[in-house]
């Protein structure tokens, strides 16, 4: 048997080649252990697909929300050469979806999926495995397989030359519970043992890779797992970004990273308005935010990056004046700004009343990136009951954007 495992193209990054999704990498990886012959097809930097199908039994592509129309393409591409196809990833999320060439969609873990394929089996229809899984038992992903591990992961004020990149995550899953995020709403939480973090960091070493984007958000949740990260780290002399929250933020977590390599952190600050924060579950103040900042900073984090988000449950006008009196207290600060966008598989998707909005997600760019390649401006796709209507919030959006713009102060990346 023989497994294309697919990226499809992102055009609405600006650099689609920085990283690619380890979960289809897993799978890919299962798959070459029970005997399958792989292809891993990073399609991420093309324009559109390739005009030739894969050449494979099956064909195993991964998408989000945003990828639809390529993810169509591409499974239509495989169907095309006689491939039995598969989509998974967070595209499956939605139980409504209609992909027209799929034979399976894959909702949860995937690596059950291999492991019927490799006793013969071609099932058909939606597919859901829950996140309860012994991932332990399944083997870590081999980024040898990958045509282009990734690309440009440091913001040009970390002071390093852009070099090929690797992808690392030490977690399954999140232990929170954001009302935003995909992962929050899952319910399910794996710590990978840290001996296997080990080795998969010893292997992006032994291919040369010294830079590294630690990509879960549970990477400081336990002093005692960031310790050993950072010996890890340290160890192989990399240079290393990280994506936090806000809490735990204290002096002693970044100056454990920073001592180890690690150049830049992005942080989950969502909002400078506590009812915008409140109304998303985040489990953390604006107060977490300011100090994570002043102490990432002063540990010698040499950039640092603020991830906000506008067009939220809980907005009012104030929050646009709170967001900007923010900005100026952390001039040195670069905003990262999103439009909120209520995916599939949220607490917000599954349930708009509950937390006062209602949705408007029929729209033709459902990309929540604020800057895109094709120039186009992100919108708001919620409407809060009672208060600001869908282009109130985009209004407000995209003045956040222009302010931050007009200081050099946002992140176009």
């Amino acid at each position: 048997m023989r497994v294309a495992c697919v990226y499809p193209p992102k055009p609405y990054l600006t650099d689609p080649g920085a990283q690619a999704g380890l979960g289809l990498l897993c799978l890919a990886t299962l798959a070459r252990e029970v005997g399958a012959e792989v292809d891993v097809l990073d399609w991420q930097s093309l324009p559109d697909v390739p005009p030739e199908p894969p050449g494979c039994d099956v064909a195993l592509v991964s998408g989000c929300m945003a990828d639809i129309p390529m993810v169509d393409k591409a499974a239509r591409l495989a169907k095309r050469g006689g491939a039995y196809v598969a989509v998974g990833g967070p595209i499956a999320d939605d139980p409504s979806l209609k992909l027209r060439f799929a034979d399976a969609v894959i909702a949860g873990p995937g690596e059950p999926f291999i492991e019927r394929l490799a006793a013969g089996e071609l099932p058909a229809g939606r597919l859901v495995y829950e996140d309860d899984q012994p991932f332990d038992r399944w083997p870590a992903p081999d980024r040898r397989l990958l045509p282009n591990p990734g690309g440009r992961i440091f913001h040009p004020r970390a002071g390093v030359a852009a070099q090929q990149s690797a992808t690392l995550i030490t977690t399954r899953g999140c232990r929170y519970r954001c009302a935003f995020c995909r992962e929050g709403g899952r319910g399910g939480h794996h710590d990978y043992p840290m001996d296997r973090v080990a080795e998969e960091v010893k292997q992006i070493a032994a291919m040369g890779i010294r830079q590294v984007r630690v990509g879960d958000d549970n990477c400081t949740a336990s002093l005692a797992r960031l310790e050993a990260l950072c010996g890890i780290m340290a160890e192989h002399r990399l240079k290393w970004r990280a994506s936090c929250r806000t809490r735990p933020g204290g002096a002693d977590v970044f100056r454990l990273m920073a001592g180890s390599g690690c150049l830049e952190v992005n942080l989950g600050i969502e909002s400078a308005d506590q009812a915008v924060l409140e109304a998303l579950h985040k489990s953390a103040t604006v107060e977490c935010g300011e100090q994570a900042v002043e102490n990432a900073t002063a540990a010698g984090i040499r950039s640092v990056r603020a991830l906000f988000m506008m067009g939220t449950p809980g907005e009012t006008p104030r929050t646009l004046d709170l967001n900007k009196q923010w900005a100026d207290r952390h001039r040195d600060v670069l905003v990262c700004l999103t439009a909120f966008v209520p995916f599939p598989g949220t607490a917000i998707w599954a349930d708009p009343g509950r937390f006062g909005v209602q949705l408007d997600v029929q729209r033709p760019n459902i990309s929540f990136y604020s800057f895109r390649p094709d120039g186009s401006e992100p919108e708001a796709h919620i409407e809060i009951v009672g208060g600001m209507g869908r282009e109130e919030l985009t209004a407000n959006l995209r003045e956040f954007r222009r302010f931050l713009d007009a200081r050099r102060q946002i992140n176009r990346g």
